[in-house]
């Protein structure tokens, strides 16, 4: 672009668009205008705009930004109160109450007397004390690395890109005619005070006309294009700026336009420029990216579901996308990963699916069975018939149908049977031990297994990743998986979190080298190299994210069913019916509950259901659940009482629950469960009646909390 006898655009006019956008309240606008004024060649006061724009992102609620300008200033004159209560504030609005604290404390220093300051201190205070939360940033435990085959999905995402086209503009311009460009900004804030989009948009595009080197202009107009769902023409205006003058703001709008487009690969590209910019920005940046990418990846699951999965401060959530009621169901869903729990290995039971293959000898026990021939004719007439399916090759696994058999073989069973692999005998063995020790009421087993879930379950993931690389080497052409092919069988477990501090890779270094030996040495040439750190990730991804199940019809229900349709046969078979049946448990990975996260007011349930013919899970709701409401299960008993909940809940998930049940309910008598205030020892204060588990020091602190929470969770 050239313009005959083009002068500079100075740092004032662009100043002065920005007063009036400013005065007018059009703060996104303004922030734009004085963007460009700062990146002039020529500035009269570099402080003095960073001030101003600041204020307009500040008005705007981005903090982020606000506070980055601030910090700017206060290096050029670190005498500024007033810049210190900004930094302050907009901490606190980002939750950074420590860094908080700092900044206000470093403007009292300035001014004692500042009651601004005080007042935002002791706001900072009482949120320090009421603070829980987690103990680690959700952001650290996802990267922005690139999933396989992401290079090309960019190629053809830019590809449908491209025919979008671009904005025409003719290649020489007269000299802007300053007096008119600063007419049609201000009608475009004027048309945009009045939500005349339209009429903002027209003037926007003739102020584009006149001055096609502003590129805040393109920005502005690119965002109420965007607002407008108009994305193909957002997308054009936003590529006219070029790279090297793109804004942080920029890359962010950029990324969420292509997002719109269904470009999201693309998306996370523009979401890496930002995030480079470091400062909180890029913690913002970092922020946009991950829920871009969990949309990416989740979007696809949950169609034709009631939910969606979003990433906010707390990580990846779920949220109800329609108001329902108690008892409906918002999605079913089948494991990715499935192993039976060690306390039920006797209890036999399909080792693909699931499903439920107790025999009536293991449920009614063998003296009774073999002893009352009533029960055996009952059973012989009313008993499911299940054809037991063995592995052909070791006679160890058993299934309840052929397509089981093969699909436990295609799937992982091929690496993991002892025909092709004698040291997983090993690992059955420790199952089997470890059972006992169960049995025994020990939980731990030194310096062998120390989980409550099987350690099949990491054997078996480990054997799938291998097997789904061979298939995709197979596709392509090849006979040995290299590392691409690996790396995209590793690919979807990438969605489960994994978080813990324990080095389990020391603390049972038995089953490290078991588990080493079962993968070492495979045939086909394939080998998985078990690292320390590869196995405290796949033990803390299982840990983090196991969810119990079983079949929802074992054989003993339809039998109970179909005896109790027969008085006659019921009579007979009544007195020997189990309370507490043995019951085949499976614990599995599945990639939808692993996005739920806890509250001990929970609104949802997992249900034991099916899911196209095998057992899986369903979750229900335990209460009317809003449209946009989060979704919740809760990850422990909550018959327990608070410090126990909470104590269970740090230990095995590293956080500290703040959900409304926690909140109002105490402790214990000795301090008042709404103003904290500490009982005298020969005083102690009062229950709550109803519940019992909330203590008050006066009836105006329980009716406060009543008030404030506490009814809402008062005799659950």
């Amino acid at each position: 672009m050239q313009y005959r006898n083009k002068m500079a655009t100075t740092s004032d006019v662009l100043l002065r668009y920005g007063d009036d956008a400013y005065n007018v309240k059009d703060f996104d606008i303004a922030a734009s205008f004085y963007s460009s004024a700062a990146t002039q060649n020529v500035v009269s006061d570099y402080s003095e705009i960073l001030k101003k724009r600041s204020k307009c992102y500040y008005k705007t609620g981005k903090y982020a930004r606000a506070f980055d300008d601030i910090v700017e200033i206060l290096k050029i004159w670190p005498s500024w109160t007033e810049g210190y209560i900004y930094a302050g504030s907009c901490l606190t609005y980002l939750k950074d109450l420590k860094n908080a604290m700092l900044m206000y404390t470093r403007g009292l220093n300035l001014d004692h007397g500042n009651e601004v300051i005080q007042k935002g201190l002791l706001n900072v205070k009482a949120k320090l004390s009421e603070n829980g939360g987690t103990t680690y940033d959700p952001l650290t435990l996802c990267t922005q690395d690139a999933y396989p085959g992401d290079e090309e999905l960019v190629k053809m995402e830019q590809t449908k890109l491209d025919k979008i086209g671009s904005v025409e503009i003719p290649e020489f311009l007269n000299v802007p005619d300053t007096l008119k460009l600063r007419g049609l900004i201000q009608s475009v804030c004027k048309h945009k005070e009045d939500g005349d989009y339209n009429l903002a948009e027209s003037s926007l595009v003739a102020a584009i006309r006149e001055d096609a080197d502003n590129y805040s202009l393109c920005h502005v107009l690119a965002e109420i294009l965007y607002q407008k769902n108009n994305h193909e023409k957002a997308f054009q205006y936003c590529e006219m700026i070029p790279k090297h003058l793109r804004s942080f703001d920029t890359w962010i709008l950029g990324s969420k336009i292509r997002h719109a487009l269904n470009a999201h690969v693309s998306a996370e590209l523009w979401l890496r420029y930002a995030t480079k910019f470091g400062g909180k920005r890029a913690e913002e940046a970092a922020m946009v990216f991950q829920d871009v990418r969990v949309q990416r990846l989740y979007d696809p699951l949950t169609s034709g579901t009631k939910v969606n999965i979003r990433f906010t401060e707390f990580g990846r959530t779920m949220h109800c996308t329609e108001e329902l009621n108690k008892g409906a169901y918002l999605f079913r869903e089948e494991p990715l990963i499935i192993a039976q729990t060690i306390d039920t290995l006797d209890v036999q039971a399909c080792g693909h699916c699931g499903k439920s293959m107790i025999t009536a000898e293991q449920y009614f026990g063998q003296g009774v069975f073999r002893q009352n021939n009533q029960i055996r004719a009952a059973v012989e007439k009313y008993w499911p018939k299940k054809t037991v399916y063995s592995c052909e090759k070791c006679e160890t696994e058993v299934y309840c149908s052929k397509s089981c058999r093969t699909g436990a073989w295609e799937d992982y069973h091929q690496i993991l049977c002892s025909s092709t692999n004698k040291n997983i005998d090993k690992l059955h063995h420790v199952c089997q031990q470890f059972k006992k020790l169960r049995e025994e009421n020990c939980r731990v087993w030194d310096g062998v297994w120390n989980a409550a879930f099987s350690p099949m379950t990491l054997a078996q993931l480990w054997a799938r990743i291998i097997c789904d690389a061979k298939r995709i080497a197979k596709a392509r052409g090849g006979t040995t998986p290299d590392r691409r092919d690996m790396a995209k069988a590793k690919a979807k477990y990438r969605r489960f979190i994994a978080y813990g501090s324990a080095r389990n890779a020391r603390v049972v270094p038995k089953m490290m080298a078991i588990m080493r030996e079962i993968f070492s040495d495979l045939a086909d040439g394939v080998t998985m190299e078990i690292t320390d750190k590869e196995f405290e990730g796949r033990y803390f991804q299982i840990a983090c994210n196991i969810q119990e199940f079983a079949d929802p019809e074992p054989p003993y229900k339809s039998f109970v069913a179909n005896a109790k349709a027969k008085p006659q046969v019921w009579a007979c078979v009544s007195p020997h019916i189990r309370s507490e049946p043995p019951e085949a448990t499976f614990t599995g990975l599945f990639m939808l509950h692993a996005c739920m996260n806890h509250s001990c007011d929970n609104n949802a349930e997992v249900r034991d259901r099916f899911v196209d013919g095998r057992p899986g899970i369903a979750l229900q709701t335990k209460k009317t659940i809003a449209a946009g409401q989060e979704v919740t299960i809760s990850y422990i008993d909550n018959q327990m009482c608070r410090q126990d909940r909470q104590s269970w809940l740090y230990q095995s998930y590293n956080f500290w629950c703040m959900c409304t049940k926690c909140q109002f309910e105490g402790d214990d008598s000795t301090s008042c469960t709404n103003c904290k205030k500490q009982a005298s020892r020969d005083k102690l204060f009062p229950a709550c009646s109803r519940c019992h588990h909330a203590w008050y020091c006066s009836s105006h602190c329980q009716k406060v909390a009543w008030k404030k929470g506490h009814k809402s969770i008062c005799n659950k």
